[in-house]
């Protein structure tokens, strides 16, 4: 699906945490955050996250979390494309950006979270510059066994953490040749109220126009559509 949930080749929606129609902040007793990214907190783990606008990686926003660990948490996505993924090879990269030392690491799942490859933990090296973390060429079952495909973090100690750029992709490693967040036209964070839309179907028949135009010229920058100069009027 292209656009803010995903270019052609990452399989990751949301992956720039641009996205939050729910809600735009919570606490420990939600398990939604951004939009297609659950949480899971292990027992007496607190957490508090936000639409964070300031320190992203790309785009216009990311996920900001304060995490209090107990146990073993974790902020994942499940694919629900299982049977495409069958027999294919898969891999799944994070920015992640803290000064907490072996806090957390990604990984990928192919039976629904039970059995999950880790890939490498965060250093722990800046609460402001991202780090790469990732998890690559893993083999999702051509069988019965492979059920639900998660990808995610899973989280160890005690830390604040800014998380941005996610990217699911078919292959050995992970894909960093495309941006997995969308152009960063007006269009794609208008909001109303808490809510933060795609496209706000509340504006103006001008300002309308004016958008599907952005919308339009956003497309042809990525290869989506063909060329040629979209109409203003």
């Amino acid at each position: 699906m292209p656009g803010i949930y995903g270019d052609l080749r990452n399989l990751a929606r949301n992956p720039g945490f641009e996205m939050w129609t729910r809600t735009t902040s919570l606490t420990t007793s939600d398990t939604d955050s951004a939009d297609a990214w659950a949480v899971s907190f292990g027992a007496s783990s607190t957490f508090a996250i936000s639409r964070a606008t300031t320190g992203m990686d790309l785009g216009r926003s990311c996920l900001g979390m304060t995490y209090t660990h107990v146990a073993t948490s974790d902020i994942h996505q499940v694919t629900g494309m299982v049977d495409d993924l069958k027999g294919q090879v898969v891999s799944f990269g994070i920015k992640v950006a803290t000064t907490g030392v072996r806090s957390c690491r990604p990984y990928v799942s192919t039976d629904g979270g039970t059995t999950r490859t880790y890939g490498n933990y965060h250093t722990g090296s800046s609460a402001t510059v991202y780090e790469t973390l990732k998890v690559e060429g893993i083999a999702v079952p051509n069988s019965t066994a492979a059920t639900f495909v998660w990808f995610g973090l899973e989280l160890y100690a005690t830390c604040t953490l800014l998380i941005d750029s996610a990217q699911f992709n078919i292959g050995s490693a992970v894909d960093t040749s495309f941006p997995p967040s969308f152009a960063r036209s007006p269009i794609w964070t208008i909001t109303s109220g808490s809510t933060n839309r795609a496209i706000d179907p509340g504006v103006t028949a001008t300002t309308a126009v004016a958008n599907l135009s952005t919308l339009i010229r956003d497309l042809q920058a990525l290869g989506i559509l063909g060329g040629g100069t979209p109409a203003t009027s």
